[in-house]
């Protein structure tokens, strides 16, 4: 429980492959943790799945405070 909250928290943070596979239950304690991630498993999983066939890329346009926006 969080101190002066009154709110209940139960960890279990989780670290899920590509496909749903868990690689790390961090479980109900505190703690610090890591994992390695393949990228390429990652990539292989997206180029399977069809519909981000249609994804486009992602592009932040930055406007300067003294530019207009329209």
């Amino acid at each position: 429980m969080h101190q002066g909250s009154g709110r209940k928290t139960f960890g279990h943070s989780l670290i899920i492959g590509p496909w749903g596979e868990v690689i790390l239950d961090a479980g109900p304690d505190i703690g610090l943790h890591f994992a390695t991630l393949d990228l390429d498993d990652v990539d292989r999983a997206r180029a399977r799945v069809a519909s981000l066939q249609h994804d486009r890329p992602f592009a932040l346009k930055r406007y300067l405070s003294h530019d207009k926006i329209d």
